[in-house]
């Protein structure tokens, strides 16, 4: 298998104290993959990534809301190889009971 890799990732954190909490990354990948398409070997080593260009990226926003419950809104996306970007959406609350 030839597998040349390139990986570029950048991560970011802003927190507003008392406020909020943002997290990010962004993730690109440049793979050249001559083995078999579609295979469990490809999925395998490239870690589910396609031949091609590759990006990842997820967002995460958390705010405490009351003393003792937070909302966590977290958007992830990717697109792989030459596929359509899929998108991601999640919300999360959490509460803490003493």
């Amino acid at each position: 298998f030839f597998l040349p890799h390139f990986q570029f990732i950048k991560i970011f954190n802003f927190n507003k104290t008392k406020l909020f909490a943002l997290q990010g990354n962004m993730e690109f990948n440049k793979v050249s993959f001559n083995g078999e398409e579609n295979s469990a070997v490809q999925f395998s080593m490239l870690n589910g990534l396609q031949r091609g260009n590759n990006l990842l990226w997820n967002l995460n926003f958390e705010r405490e809301v009351a003393k003792a419950v937070k909302i966590n809104l977290i958007y992830d996306g990717r697109s792989l190889g030459n596929s359509d970007p899929v998108h991601t959406g999640r919300a999360r609350i959490t509460a803490l009971f003493n």
